[in-house]
């Protein structure tokens, strides 16, 4: 548990979360005074990256440890509170709060900063008094990210704390990854025990490639030192039936060819050679192409580069979401919607996956997602706008 002492290096942003912007059914009030907001951390995940920056590594798991703001009766939708933390001889900056209601975007934002921070805490109401909510916290050159995060907004009699921020214990738990089968392969291919030193380099060629055709979405992916094989290549050398026919199924080429021109069929061989030549065989009578996973997937990988926004011109106005991403969104939508998981190629890591995470777990509808996607990929190319125009000015 942090100590009082600690209170200038504290976290904030271990208070808020990010989560897709969900449309809300009811209309936030109008006026915070005399309302208490209470953001529940109980189920919240934190991930840290570098100033605006997507979150790329691990989700940890947060203690159950609630923020209150306090709107005095008479105070309107602002006031200045001190920080809760001070002790003699520490005194940090006071902290603005600040609530102001959208009725065009059925949202509510709270605000609260010093200057040694800013946060924006957007309020999805699912009810008059409760619901979820989306924060981007700015500190130290770091942007903060919490999911899984709810609140609730309440007449209450004031307790004359209008700012309770707690001391939260380090983050622990496991990160959340996606199972698409090939989990399963990568134990069992770790504990296989070879009868070979061909065999020993071929598990261990498969070990690296897998988490990364998995997370890239191409089955295809080779590393340089393995001088064009590809993981089908191992897999057939290996007699995986499973491998390969989880290879084949994501779309890999069985006619690729190694640097030294070495096909696929070459590979195969050992007892299950009957069957893994049938695999591939139905493999090239029955191409897999444009099945609804691999358009899914598709769709997921447009939208991730498309929130990159390398398409950006400085001297352009900044574009309003197009046909295309609400086509994608849809697309993508849809398929996790009914197989009820995320296509190969949109790893639960990405900016995509972590939507859909989210998606499910708020229970949005199709509506509600396509207008998160639309409404975030907007936002960020209003940033990357202005950080291209101050690069060009310097």
């Amino acid at each position: 548990m942090l100590m009082p002492d600690a209170m200038k290096s504290f976290p904030l942003s271990l208070l808020f979360c990010i989560a897709p912007c969900v449309q809300a059914a009811v209309m936030p009030p109008p006026s915070a005074a005399g309302y208490t907001i209470s953001v529940d951390l109980y189920q919240a995940q934190q991930c840290s990256t570098e100033m605006y920056q997507e979150p790329t590594g691990y989700w940890a798991d947060m203690p159950r440890t609630p923020l209150r703001l306090e709107f005095p009766g008479s105070g309107g939708n602002k006031y200045t509170a001190p920080h809760p933390h001070n002790t003699t001889g520490n005194t940090w900056p006071d902290i603005q709060v600040s609530y102001s209601p959208n009725a065009e975007r059925g949202e509510a934002y709270v605000k609260v900063e010093n200057p040694s921070f800013s946060a924006l805490l957007v309020l999805n109401f699912t009810d008059s008094a409760a619901g979820t909510a989306q924060v981007y916290l700015h500190e130290n050159g770091l942007t903060h990210h919490m999911r899984h995060v709810t609140f609730r907004m309440e007449k209450q009699v004031a307790t004359f704390e209008p700012v309770t921020l707690p001391a939260i214990d380090d983050c622990e738990g496991d990160p959340q990854m996606l199972d698409d089968g090939m989990f399963d392969i990568v134990a069992g291919l770790e504990e296989r025990a070879c009868t070979s030193a061909a065999e020993q380099l071929y598990r261990k060629r498969l070990l690296a490639l897998l988490p990364l055709i998995q997370m890239s979405g191409d089955p295809d992916l080779t590393l340089p030192e393995t001088k064009g094989n590809t993981a089908l290549h191992y897999a057939c050398s290996m007699g995986h039936v499973e491998l390969v026919q989880w290879l084949v199924n994501h779309g890999a080429n069985t006619r690729a060819v190694t640097n030294k021109g070495a096909t696929v069929d070459a590979c195969v061989g050992g007892k299950n050679e009957k069957l893994l030549r049938s695999i591939l065989q139905q493999a090239r009578e029955n191409p897999v192409k444009e099945t609804p996973e691999q358009i899914a997937g598709a769709a997921g990988k447009w939208l991730d580069k498309a929130f990159a926004c390398k398409d950006i011109n400085a001297s352009s106005k900044i574009p309003s979401p197009d046909l295309e991403a609400k086509q994608a969104a849809e697309t993508l939508f849809r398929f996790v919607d009914k197989q009820k998981k995320h296509p190969f190629g949109v790893h639960v890591l990405s900016r995509m996956g972590r939507m859909l995470t989210w998606a499910d777990y708020a229970k949005l509808t199709e509506k509600e997602f396509v207008d998160t996607v639309l409404a975030e990929l907007h936002e960020a190319r209003v940033y990357w706008k202005k950080q291209t125009s101050r690069q060009l000015n310097k």
